[in-house]
């Protein structure tokens, strides 16, 4: 099958003074298939937080914040649930030219679904929605050499679902990458990166033949 995908974003991000600003967004992702049209959706979402600079030389930014995403799906109800995700980014630049970095990221995320219940051991719907839990973990840390920079990055989660069959979707996973970057001509007006990344997902119970998946 295809389909015609359409995506929106807006994003406002003011400043106030050298201390204190703003970032608020919304972003739509629509997806109509032709032919399937049970795997049409509509995915949006609205964000806001606080970009902090607590003091005076700027070398250290904090920004919380969350954000509050919906997908509806019309032809298939038990796949529409809300996600609220609340998140903490902490960064902090070093060095006497500032060419030093890094980053520490920490998300809450609760993911409800409408009407799709969870199932218990015996694979049996309960009265309860289904409702999974995430917790994230990001962390960087940024080299700028001349027109080269480096970036050294590892993501982490773990996903608690209250679906006890077989605890079908709990699961953990982490992420490393590595970015190497190279602005080009006198006004740096290109930029290129090489970017390999690596992730591995495991979950807790759910098997392939004789192992955890």
């Amino acid at each position: 099958d295809y389909f015609v995908e359409n995506y929106f974003s807006f994003s406002w991000q003011p400043t106030f003074n050298k201390f204190f600003g703003l970032k608020t967004g919304y972003w739509l992702l629509n997806d109509n298939y032709q032919e399937q049209t049970d795997f049409s959706f509509l995915d949006h979402a609205l964000n806001f937080s606080f970009l902090l600079t607590p003091f005076e030389s700027g070398r250290v930014k904090l920004e919380p914040g969350f954000e509050y995403e919906w997908v509806w799906c019309d032809k298939s109800s038990e796949s529409n649930y809300d996600n609220t995700k609340v998140f903490f980014k902490f960064k902090q630049y070093l060095g006497k030219n500032w060419d030093w970095n890094y980053g520490i990221g920490y998300e809450y995320a609760d993911k409800v679904f409408d009407e799709k219940r969870a199932r218990d051991a015996n694979k049996a719907d309960t009265q309860s929605v289904r409702q999974d839990t995430r917790h994230t973990l990001d962390a960087y840390v940024t080299k700028y050499w001349g027109k080269f920079n480096f970036t050294i990055r590892g993501r982490t989660y773990v996903n608690y679902s209250n679906e006890q069959y077989l605890e079908y979707y709990d699961s953990y996973s982490y992420r490393s990458s590595l970015t190497i970057g190279r602005t080009f001509f006198k006004d740096d007006s290109l930029y290129i990166a090489f970017n390999p990344s690596f992730e591995r997902k495991n979950y807790m119970r759910r098997t392939a033949i004789e192992t955890a998946r």
